[in-house]
């Protein structure tokens, strides 16, 4: 008698195939978890007692009882610890971390970096670097706008930090740094350079300067979201009329002319009484040329040039004009400059320059404009800068020129576009050219921005706005 051989019915086909992806799925996350233990023994590290480090929020610890420093999941590092109290905690580092422990000879670093050697090469350190402190210089780059400086001496170019072993240094995207280390977390409001033994690191523009032929730009290494563009220097305006060639003509002419006026004066005469009837004649023995305009802050300056023996021009002058308003100067023959002074600082003007003369004897006076332009008077070029933040409030600085010291001018605070308050500065409060203010403002969200504007100065308003701006 044949065995009667048993199909899986299709319910039990689908419960077989189940139970085996099952099974598989049971083996892969325990095979997952065994090498995820594995990566993680080897991302273990204890820290020694005494071990200095600074949490994702830059927050100083201080292991007093030592610690274990892991990486998660979440690739970011984390440090397990007791206080003195025996009290447990973990702390969340980030994607990097620093211990730093008075004594030690040895500084480390634990996560990804950019070594730039004294030749300008980049070598990728990663896991745990072991960095001899006696054997600096070292200069890491560890992510987009944060550094590791390793000296045995540092110092920032204005004096006001100096510390030893290390810096971490980390920029803002308007190129203000924050410089932590075990005696330091300290905001800056201005561009600085960090001072080594043999380098010095431009920190808003991202340059590592090695000795003094080498410069290294930080930003070509893994790229950088920096905005910091440094301020252009205010260059004098000048506008030059392109008749200052005629200077060499007048000096080679002047003296042939003057000894020949007085035989050219009658030939002069009678050919300007025949061109006359064709409205045109013909100048020998005069001659007269704007040269070039220059602009400062609150005048404009004229170089001029005038050749007339015989003294047939009634009048050389130059006219302002400031909207529907006309100011006429009457010029000297025997000068070469003359300035027009209390006008707007940061103003357009249009400028003529010409002369009047007698063409024959009878005629009425013929006015002849023979240049014009458009100048533009020098802006003031007044700062305002934020110099320290705290928790209650900002610190400001407002320099002034102090060849123009405004009457008074406003400075205001805005906080994500929010207006947090408004000073008047008054000239008398203006010393020495600067003045140095406090807002009381607690809690400062993302943007912070300074105003200077309202300017008044020689009783005109200015139509001149300065700021600062500070990404908190």
């Amino acid at each position: 008698m044949k065995k009667k051989t048993r199909k899986l019915g299709p319910k039990n086909s689908v419960l077989f195939v189940f139970m085996a992806i099952l099974f598989v799925g049971i083996i892969g996350v325990f095979a997952y978890f065994i090498s995820y233990q594995l990566k993680k023994a080897n991302h273990t590290y204890n820290i020694a007692n005494g071990g200095i480090l600074f949490d994702y929020k830059n927050n100083y610890i201080e292991l007093k009882n030592g610690g274990v420093l892991t990486r998660g999941f979440d690739k970011n590092y984390y440090i397990s610890y007791t206080d003195e109290e025996s009290n447990s905690y973990k702390e969340k580092l980030g994607k990097d971390a620093v211990v730093f422990k008075e004594g030690d000879y040895k500084l480390y670093f634990y996560g990804t970096a950019y070594m730039i050697a004294s030749n300008g090469e980049v070598e990728k350190v990663t896991e745990q670097t072991e960095i001899v402190k006696s054997a600096s210089p070292f200069f890491f780059k560890i992510s987009d706008r944060k550094y590791m400086f390793v000296d045995k001496k540092l110092q920032t170019s204005d004096g006001s930090i100096k510390t030893t072993d290390y810096l971490i240094v980390e920029i803002d995207k308007q190129g203000n740094a924050t410089f932590i280390n075990f005696e330091n977390n300290v905001k800056t409001i201005k561009p600085l350079i960090l001072k080594g033994t043999q380098y010095d690191f431009d920190i808003a523009n991202e340059k590592l300067i090695i000795g003094e032929n080498k410069e290294v730009d930080l930003k070509a290494v893994i790229g950088s979201s920096n905005l910091y563009e440094e301020e252009e220097e205010d260059v004098s305006e000048t506008v030059d009329t392109e008749l200052g060639y005629y200077d060499e003509y007048f000096n080679a002419i002047k003296n042939s002319f003057n000894n020949l006026s007085s035989s050219m004066s009658g030939m002069n005469e009678n050919i300007q009484i025949e061109m006359n009837k064709e409205e045109a004649y013909l100048d020998l023995t005069r001659w007269t040329t704007l040269k070039n305009v220059s602009s400062d802050v609150n005048s404009i300056k004229i170089n001029y040039a005038v050749f007339d023996p015989n003294n047939e021009y009634s009048e050389i002058f130059v006219s302002i004009k400031n909207g529907d308003e006309v100011t006429k100067y009457q010029l000297s023959k025997s000068n070469d400059t003359y300035t027009i002074t209390n006008l707007i600082p940061d103003h357009a003007y249009e400028i003529s320059y010409g002369y009047k003369v007698v063409k024959a004897v009878g005629d009425d006076t013929i006015e002849t404009v023979t240049d014009s332009l458009k100048v533009k008077t020098k802006g003031i070029n007044y700062k305002v800068k934020i110099t320290k933040i705290t928790s209650s409030g900002i610190h400001y600085k407002v320099i002034f020129n102090n060849n123009y010291i405004p009457s008074s001018c406003e400075v205001t605070l805005y906080n994500n576009d929010n207006i947090i308050g408004t000073r008047t500065i008054t000239e008398a409060e203006i010393k020495n050219g600067t003045f140095q203010g406090y807002f009381d403002a607690a809690s400062l969200e993302y943007l912070v921005i300074l105003k200077l504007h309202q300017v008044v100065y020689a009783g005109s308003n200015i139509s001149y706005e300065t700021y600062a701006k500070f990404i908190n």
